[in-house]
């Protein structure tokens, strides 16, 4: 027997076609509209980053979902597109490719599966607004910096940049070596090797947390893109060898002969 419907399933249902529902008046070029809901409750996402790439990797058009969780992209030409759609707290998702004719609109639905957020610790006062957590002074970024054992990407170096994926952004930096997939967004990086010839892997922290590690169970092809989204990245810090990095990122000799990329975001 059918579950019968909630007047709060029925009224976010009438929104949605009312929303959507203009997708068949004619329009001037391809457009793409939908919607983001979180997977796990089935309310709409606000703030979502909502990008439509061609198959070749470079981002047509991009925009923020609003507060009911809804976007409208457009491309200039026909041809076969991916949607990606990422927020803090949610895991990527990309959807595609598929064709987008000329004059036509493709109404999609996109379900963002939660991920936890490894936050730096932080004390909250009783008065006065509430500190942010990955604050760039509060973790060491500056004073860091300002030692220059590493390399740095500053949010300003971040802004100015053209990059399209996570790894586009370390591309020129010291000791960095692609490693290139099936498509550019599959891209990994590598340093490298301070006691020996060739490439190894990093370790990769996002806010203080370790994301490679083994127990996390990264599959090998996904790319650094996916493990943090360039729509996230605040700061970056990059140390070559086994000595260079913190203390704190080292770890034991053993799993340290490579080096550390340390990326930050500014969540609160």
């Amino acid at each position: 027997m059918d579950r019968p419907t909630t007047n709060a399933e029925a009224s976010f249902g009438l929104v949605l076609a009312l929303y959507l529902g203009c997708a068949a008046a004619p329009v001037s070029g391809q457009t793409v509209r939908g919607l983001v809901l979180d997977a796990a409750t089935d309310r709409p996402v606000a703030l979502a980053t909502v990008s439509l790439m061609s198959t070749s990797g470079d981002r047509v058009s991009s925009m923020l979902t609003n507060e009911d969780g809804f976007f409208t992209l457009d491309a200039d030409d026909d041809g076969r597109f991916i949607l990606r759609a990422v927020a803090l707290g949610y895991r990527l998702r990309r959807v595609g490719p598929f064709d987008l004719e000329t004059d036509g609109v493709q109404v999609l639905e996109l379900r963002l599966e939660p991920a936890p957020v490894g936050l730096e610790g932080f004390v909250v006062e009783g008065a006065g607004p509430a500190p942010i957590g990955n604050n760039l002074t509060r973790n060491g970024f500056w004073e860091r910096l300002e030692e220059g054992r590493g390399q740095f990407l500053t949010p300003g170096d971040v802004a100015r940049s053209d990059a399209l994926f996570t790894p586009h952004l370390l591309r020129g930096l010291d000791h960095v070596i692609p490693q290139y997939g099936a498509q550019p967004w599959m891209t990994w990086v590598n340093l490298r090797r301070a006691t020996a010839s060739g490439p190894c892997e990093p370790k990769i922290f996002v806010d203080g947390m370790w994301m490679n590690r083994p127990e996390f169970g990264i599959r090998e092809s996904a790319g650094l893109d996916e493990v943090i989204p360039l729509e996230l990245v605040y700061a970056v810090e990059v140390y070559w060898g086994p000595f260079q990095a913190p203390l704190r990122y080292q770890g034991p000799l053993t799993e340290n002969d490579c080096g550390v990329i340390l990326f930050w975001t500014n969540s609160r």
